[in-house]
């Protein structure tokens, strides 16, 4: 199976959405190359982790995402073939420093949880 270890910063707050059916949250990560270009990772995660994103993460904030990347391909306005990158997340580590309330909540995104 394929891994990405992706490790940067949140472009803007997570997206939550919380259906009937599941819970999760989108975010995009700016990561720096050695050659000063960036690259922004979009992230989807599910459940708990979810849920922890949307309570503890902000705009600029750090994190460590590993997860499985999820290619789509398709074709924009002028019929030219593009592709996106998703890293859909198993594990996310906060990087940045969390507030004093914030501590108990790192056990809940250590790892992923079933839908």
């Amino acid at each position: 199976m394929n891994q990405y270890l992706v490790i940067g910063n949140l472009t803007r707050p997570p997206e939550y959405v919380d259906t009937d059916e599941q819970k999760y949250c989108n975010f995009t990560v700016a990561v720096n190359s050695r050659n000063d270009d960036t690259s922004f990772i979009e992230v989807v995660t599910y459940g708990k982790q979810a849920t922890a994103c949307k309570n503890h993460l902000t705009k600029g904030s750090q994190v460590c995402v590993r997860g499985i990347p999820l290619i789509r391909a398709y074709l924009d306005r002028d019929n030219k073939p593009r592709a996106n990158l998703k890293v859909r997340a198993r594990e996310i580590d906060f990087l940045s420093k969390l507030r004093p309330k914030d501590e108990a909540a790192v056990g809940l995104v250590s790892k992923e949880e079933d839908k």
